[in-house]
């Protein structure tokens, strides 16, 4: 089946068939065939990664210039309306999106329901925003917060009621359309947000690149996807099984959402928007490999495993193969960031954030553990168990929970430290026990996937250190990153070509690429790039 869009008249009448997915009118929400998901998935999240790291290259540049407009305590402002603008955020959605995605065929009867479902809880919850915003605001004892936080809500509106345009456009595997949105949407936010800043020199250059953003990508998402909703219809019986699904995941978002939240809200009414603002840049910019490539890999993997699920080899084996070229890149860029975080965040959002630049060298630890489990949650949506996705996020939850609080002791980067041992050294080892327990993807597959991705940290860490630490005369900033990002770069390929599983890792990576390019970018790659999805090499019929 072809990503055609879909047609604009959902009342057209069309035979019944015995399809549970089937509505009224017999017209299903058109999905890509069995055959056809794994290379779509392939050249799909090459795309997407593609358009991420272009709006990451847009966002630095954006960042850099209002990191040098605006002082800290602005962040700090954004952030304490961002942080009780995320807890609304959770209930945007309620789960319908992820139900959408998840489910195995889906109706126009129930893609029109979740359409007006979503719209009944984005107006509810922006109504909530604006009635909260002077109460946060008192909390906080920062008046600023009030209008920030109502300008926000309305953002959240514009951004919310695409939300199923989006779903329909992620089933059908139209990741290159999704990825355009983005990469226009962010761009003209971009540009919004610098020259607001440039203008006011304050928190409404942040918020005029988060209105305009959301406002474009919710227009662009209504003209690309071309599906018209069909009337309301709040039927209980049928739509009860999406309506649990999405409970269920927004149980757990409300746990997850506390765990991720915890130190802004703490920092913020204890210590003050300035230092706020600074543990925000630090939190923002280690979130960046989560934001680009993760959010990516999301896009791509979870609709295609839950179109996988019915094959259990198929999908343990896409899983796999996923999990080892995601921790691959995080924990190289830990190794990186442990020595180099400081020197990053002084290249690119001026001097005056060294708090912020000491900060994200703590938390460049915690993407070791993200390296090794933030891909659980796919297992579960995917495999619809609600139940241990809410357990699972109760437990990771009161374990980071009370590591932050403790260490919350010991100031500002006692925040952080918190953080990051809770989460590498604690909740990542114990999520893939807990995610292997059950279903097609056991924990031994998740330690075999990223056992190469451990020697890559060590040797990224080790050649960071001797690229940073070995050139004294390197002051801190740009010679600094860059030594040590050679460091890192050479040692893990030099030392990593040597070792039997590290050079099995990057030849699938090449291969994996290979393989999604397009027929005529391959005329200018080796014949023998055809890899194996096992890592080895396969060479390819000579002409």
């Amino acid at each position: 089946m072809t990503d055609a869009p879909l047609p604009l008249d959902p009342e057209e009448p069309l035979p019944r068939e015995d399809n549970p997915g089937v509505d009224a009118r017999g017209r299903l929400i058109e999905d890509v065939a069995q055959a056809e998901i794994g290379q779509k998935s392939g050249r799909g999240a090459l795309i997407s990664l593609v358009a991420r790291l272009s709006n990451l290259f847009l966002t630095l540049i954006a960042q850099s210039a209002l990191g040098r407009l605006l002082d800290p305590s602005q962040y700090g402002i954004y952030a304490m309306g961002q942080t009780a603008l995320a807890f609304l955020l959770i209930f945007r959605e309620f789960g319908l999106q992820a139900a959408g995605v998840q489910k195995k065929t889906l109706s126009y009867a129930e893609a029109s329901f979740l359409f007006w479902a979503n719209l009944l809880l984005i107006g509810t919850l922006g109504a909530l925003g604006a009635i909260s915003a002077p109460f946060v605001a008192r909390f906080y004892g920062a008046p600023q917060v009030s209008p920030v936080l109502i300008a926000m809500s309305i953002a959240a509106i514009l951004g919310g009621v695409s939300a199923q345009h989006t779903m329909i456009l992620r089933r059908q595997l139209r990741f290159s359309a999704i990825a355009l949105i983005d990469m226009i949407a962010l761009a003209v936010g971009l540009v919004a947000g610098i020259l607001v800043g440039w203008l006011r020199r304050d928190v409404w250059a942040l918020l005029a690149m988060y209105l305009v953003q959301q406002g474009v990508t919710s227009l662009l998402s209504f003209a690309v996807s071309r599906w018209v909703p069909g009337r309301p219809n709040f039927e209980r019986a049928t739509h009860m099984p999406m309506l649990k699904f999405g409970a269920g995941v927004t149980a757990a978002n409300v746990l997850y959402y506390f765990t991720n939240n915890i130190s802004a809200i703490l920092i913020g009414k204890g210590l003050g928007s300035a230092l706020l603002g600074h543990y925000n840049r630090a939190q923002q910019l280690y979130q960046i490999p989560s934001t680009v490539l993760f959010s990516s890999v999301y896009v791509v993997v979870f609709a295609s495993l839950s179109r996988f699920y019915p094959t259990p080899e198929d999908y343990r084996a896409f899983y796999a193969a996923t999990l080892r070229r995601v921790s691959m890149f995080y924990m190289w860029l830990s190794g990186l960031l442990i020595f180099a975080g400081d020197d990053l965040v002084r290249v690119l959002i001026g001097p005056g954030w060294d708090i912020a630049g000491n900060m994200l060298r703590i938390f460049a630890i915690a993407l070791v553990g993200a390296g090794m489990a933030q891909m659980t949650g796919m297992l579960y949506q995917s495999q619809a168990r609600v139940r241990d996705f809410q357990v699972w996020g109760l437990i990771d939850s009161a374990i980071r929970i009370t590591c932050i609080v403790i260490s919350s002791h010991w100031g500002i980067y006692g925040f952080a430290i918190g953080f990051a041992v809770s989460t590498t050294f604690v909740t990542a080892p114990a999520s893939l026990w807990f995610a292997g327990r059950k279903g097609p993807v056991s924990l031994r597959d998740q330690i075999q996937a990223i056992t190469p991705s451990t020697i890559i940290f060590a040797l990224s860490l080790g050649g960071a250190f001797l690229g940073r630490t070995l050139s004294p005369a390197a002051g801190p900033g740009f010679v600094g990153m860059v030594l040590a990002g050679l460091g890192s770069v050479v040692l893990t390929v030099a030392i990593g070509l040597l070792i039997p599983a590290t050079r099995a890792a990057f030849i699938e990576v090449l291969g994996g690429i290979y393989r999604i390019l397009p027929a005529g970018a391959r005329r200018f790659a080796p014949a023998y790039a055809t890899i194996a999805g096992s890592g080895s090499v396969q060479h390819a019929p000579s002409k």
